[in-house]
C-alpha cells in the first residue's frame, strides 16, 4: 500500500482534537537513523508535519521533510509505511492553540 492510499479525514483536527500527522524516520544507505534534538529543548523530535485540509499523506510528508530537513523529494525514498492511523494522547501542557489546558 503506498502512502496516499491511507486515506485522512477532510479536517484538518477531528472531533476527538486529533490532527492527522506524519512523521518521518531517515535513515542513510549504511542505516543509520538521524537523532537530532531542537536547540535549547530537551525533546528528541523526528521531522513531521500535519496534513492541511485536502493534502495526501505523501504531500504532507515531504513538505514537512522539507520544511524540517531541507531534504527534498528527489533526495530521500520511502521504505515503508505505516497500512493505517495510528493515534496518541498528547497531554495539555505540550498542546498548543485549540485543545489546549
Amino acid at each position: 500500500m503506498s502512502i496516499d492510499q491511507v486515506n485522512a479525514s477532510e479536517s484538518v483536527i477531528d472531533s476527538r482534537g486529533y490532527r492527522a500527522n506524519v512523521g518521518i524516520i531517515l535513515s542513510d544507505a549504511g542505516g543509520r537513523l538521524l537523532w537530532a534534538r531542537r536547540a535549547g529543548k530537551n525533546g528528541w523530535p523526528v521531522p513531521q508535519g500535519g496534513l492541511q485540509p485536502q493534502e495526501r499523506p505523501g504531500e504532507a510528508l515531504f513538505r514537512g521533510l522539507a520544511e524540517e530537513n531541507g531534504r527534498g523529494a528527489g533526495q530521500v525514498g520511502i521504505l515503508c509505511n505505516t497500512e493505517g492511523w495510528g493515534d496518541y494522547h498528547l497531554p495539555g501542557r505540550f498542546r498548543r492553540g485549540r485543545g489546549a489546558h
